[in-house]
Order: structure tokens, then C-alpha cells, then sequence
């Protein structure tokens, strides 16, 4: 049996992405590859994984951090019913901004260490800038930005199509506000073309 950590009386988009940072924090500082990890479906949530931890005392003692950080009491342990999957635990999350005739594609920190630590011969680039020919803000027709997406992963990453497939989905969200600008894409969809 195993055991989860949720926010009694559901997760709020929010308290969602408090939960992914700091489980991500925390698998991270145990070496565990984030692309590789046991989980649940979040469910009632409409997003993505739960980690399950195999010892009732570590989720408590995960759920009491999330009640200091969070200064949020409803966190709970939770056992699982069934037996977990194996795989991702979040998305890979490509923050994206725009300056002048320019979209600006890169990683927050916890992708990048994600990034490092399962695959330590990849070479991640901070930014990759693409420019356009116009004087005014570039304006993407819909689905553009998804394309342009994926063809900058690899370049981004350092990784091939069949490595960033282990990740499971990516998401494109504006810097520094954190609208989601492409939402969660399968990376099994990724072609070279």
C-alpha cells in the first residue's frame, strides 16, 4: 500500500503548483529522476500526478511541510488504492517572454535540474531567442507557438526527441506572470518536422 499527499477538499490550480514545487524540491534532493517516479492521478483536480510514497511517517511529515509553507492546514495523507503508475511527475514547463520583436524560450531552475540529473551528459541552454522581421510585437496565429515549441525543445535541451519523450507532456506558460499560454501537449507527439 501506499500513500499520497492532497489538499483535503481538492486542489485549486494554486495549491497545485505549491504541491508540484515542492514535491519536485523534495524528490530532487533524494536523486530520484522526476521522469521516473510512482504516482496516482490527481483526480478530483483535473491535473496531473500525486507521488506515493511507500512510508505513511515520510507523507506526514511531507504533508506537515506543506502546512508550514503553505500556512495551509488542510494538507492530508491519504492511502492508495490500487497500485501507482511509474513515470512522470510534472510536465516540462517552457516559461517564454517577449521583448521587442523577439519570444524569449527557457527553463526555470527545477527543470533544468531535472533536466541535468536524469540526463548528466545534456547541455541545456538557458535562453534561445528567436527573432521576427517586423517593428511590432510578434503576434503568433493560433498553434504557432505550440509548433514553435516543439521545435525548440531539442535545441533547449540538448536531448533528443526519444529522451524528452520520458517527460510525458510539456506546457508553455509567459513569464513572469505564469499564464499558460500552451497547455499541457503529449511529447509522444513531438516529429523531427
Amino acid at each position: 500500500m501506499g500513500f499520497t499527499v492532497l489538499h483535503h477538499g481538492g486542489m485549486k490550480d494554486k495549491d497545485y503548483r505549491t504541491y508540484l514545487l515542492l514535491v519536485s524540491r523534495y524528490l530532487l534532493k533524494r536523486g530520484a529522476y522526476l521522469d521516473s517516479v510512482p504516482r496516482v492521478p490527481a483526480g478530483d483536480n483535473g491535473h496531473g500526478w500525486l507521488y506515493v510514497w511507500d512510508d505513511e511517517a515520510e507523507a506526514a511529515a511531507f504533508a506537515e511541510q506543506l502546512k508550514k509553507e503553505t500556512r495551509d492546514r488542510v494538507w492530508c495523507v491519504q492511502a492508495v488504492k490500487g497500485k501507482p503508475s511509474v513515470g512522470p511527475i510534472r510536465p516540462l514547463e517552457i516559461r517564454v517572454s517577449r521583448w521587442s520583436e523577439h519570444w524569449i524560450f527557457g527553463f526555470g531552475s527545477f527543470v533544468e535540474k531535472m533536466l541535468r540529473m536524469r540526463f548528466p551528459d545534456c547541455s541545456p541552454f538557458r535562453r534561445v531567442t528567436l527573432g521576427f522581421d517586423r517593428g511590432d510585437e510578434p503576434v503568433l496565429p493560433p498553434g504557432k507557438l505550440q509548433q514553435l515549441t516543439e521545435q525548440i525543445l531539442p535545441i533547449l535541451t540538448g536531448l533528443s526527441l526519444e529522451q524528452l519523450r520520458s517527460f510525458g507532456h510539456f506546457r508553455v506558460v509567459e513569464a513572469p506572470e505564469e499564464t499558460e499560454l500552451v497547455p499541457l501537449t503529449p511529447l509522444g507527439e513531438l516529429n523531427a518536422g
